[in-house]
Order: C-alpha cells, then structure tokens, then sequence
C-alpha cells in the first residue's frame, strides 16, 4: 500500500490521475487539485529555452499539464506544481506554497512558515538531482561507503 496515493475517482478518459486532491474545499467551494513536476533544466528539448529565461520549462509545464487535465478544471481548483532540477519554479507553485505558508503560520504562531515550507521543498528537489547523479556512477563497494544516503 502505498503512503501517498494518488487521489481515486478523478480518472480521465486515459485513467491518468492528478498528484492531490484536499478533502474539504479550497477555494470557491472546490477542491484544490494538483499535478507536480519537475523539468530538468539542461534536456536537450529545454535547453535552448532555459539557457535564455530562467524557468521557462516549468513555464511551459504548466500550459502542458493544463491541457491534460482540461477537463478537470470546471471542477477543481487545479493547480501546477512545476519546478526545475535546478531550482526555478512556476508562478502556481510559488502562489500555493505562499496560500500554505499563511494558512502554517495562522496554525502554528510561526511567521517563517512559508520559508521552511520552500526550503523543505528545494532540499527534495536536490536529493533528487543527488540520486540522478548516483546513478550515474559504477557499482563500487569502495564508494559505498561514502556516497550513502539512507
């Protein structure tokens, strides 16, 4: 069983299903729904944009997802979570991570909240640019030791 599974009942016609769905109402009576992502920076297929504009593939992330998910968006609260491998994220993933922040810190008294909520999220995304790199490395016992993460 898997801890974080995706949400059921919001099958498409392609039974492709977005990240998240929050139980109660987000937003205008809906619920928020999200789709996350992250673009490597340096693929072939994005360099030629991100060597220019910073971002510009977490940018086009969203307009991508927005079209998979095009019939879901009456529905929900859709929302694209797109960052890139090294560091850019989309205007929706700041504007969420923001909304999360204020609703953290009326919680919990802390005013910082968005921060370490942003903070927490980078650190992900360069565990998993760590690990994409690992893989690139030979098997060795004697790096083993070294390189080890769990």
């Amino acid at each position: 069983m898997e801890c974080f599974a995706k949400p059921i009942g919001i099958n498409r016609s392609d039974g492709k299903r977005p990240d998240g769905l929050t139980l109660t109402p987000w937003y205008k009576g809906k619920s928020l729904l999200w789709d996350a992502t992250c673009y490597n920076t340096f693929a072939s297929s994005y360099l030629p944009k991100t060597s220019k504009l910073a971002g510009s593939a977490a940018a086009s992330a969203v307009t991508i997802k927005r079209n998979k998910y095009l019939d879901l968006l009456d529905r929900y609260n859709f929302v694209v979570f797109a960052v890139e491998s090294m560091g850019p994220w989309c205007s929706e993933a700041k504007l969420l991570t923001s909304d999360i922040g204020k609703y953290l810190s009326a919680l919990n008294g802390v005013s910082r909240s968005t921060v370490f909520l942003r903070q927490r999220i980078s650190i992900v995304i360069q565990r998993g640019n760590a690990i994409s790199v690992m893989g690139t490395f030979p098997e060795s016992k004697s790096l083993e030791e070294i390189f080890y993460f769990v």
